[in-house]
């Protein structure tokens, strides 16, 4: 926990955002049933941040977005709940950054809640490239080894566990995978197409698992 609140810490306070909202960040993210949605999914995807070609401002938008997108996360319950309620949160802790610009708002709602669909449906022209990125880095252990992504499949179940059998969980898991391999592709941006080809042949694994 330590290394992830050293991470976030800098990035919050520039947008101005309380110490006391930084700590329930960094308690959302500690929550002990969390198997996969955890702070290391968050420094995972903050890591590879600066390797990718934005500008300063944008790079810090986009961790903005990194950390807030899984802050709310609970099993069981409506689909898009998530998504809505942790964009909800974000919006509300970045209102005393006055210095931001105007869109700043949107860009934390459309981009936290196109991770309920991971397409750019609903994102306007301005937020695009942005939320391109944060999908991508979200959706980038599909493009793993088989194995790693074997035990990131397993991580989701048991956050799934208490809620539904392993039956239920993997023909929820086989839809969901073959919803991503019926798009003409998975990666929005050019930095990670070159784990297209794997994670095509993962989530065609995935998808026959019933």
């Amino acid at each position: 926990m330590s290394e992830f609140r050293t991470n976030i810490t800098p990035i919050m306070e520039y947008f101005m955002i309380a110490p006391s909202a930084i700590d329930r960040v960094c308690r959302a993210y500690s929550e002990q049933w969390r198997s996969y949605h955890t702070t290391k999914h968050i420094l995972g995807m903050l890591n590879e941040t600066p390797r990718l070609p934005l500008e300063i401002s944008g790079q810090r938008f986009l961790c903005l977005l990194i950390i807030y997108h899984d802050v709310w996360y609970k099993i069981s319950r409506e689909p898009g709940e998530n998504e809505r309620m942790s964009a909800a949160w974000a919006v509300e802790d970045i209102k005393h950054y006055k210095e931001g610009p105007e869109w700043l708002p949107a860009l934390m709602q459309q981009g936290i809640e196109a991770t309920i669909t991971h397409t750019l449906e609903g994102v306007n022209e301005k937020s695009a490239e942005l939320v391109s990125y944060l999908l991508d880095l979200d959706l980038w252990g599909l493009g793993q080894s088989p194995a790693r992504f074997q035990e990131d499949t397993e991580a989701v179940w048991r956050e799934f566990e208490p809620r539904y059998t392993r039956s239920e969980f993997d023909t929820g898991r086989s839809s969901w995978a073959s919803t991503f391999l019926k798009r003409p592709q998975i990666y929005h941006t050019q930095h990670f197409q070159h784990l297209e080809v794997q994670a095509r042949e993962n989530l065609l694994a995935l998808a026959k698992t019933k």
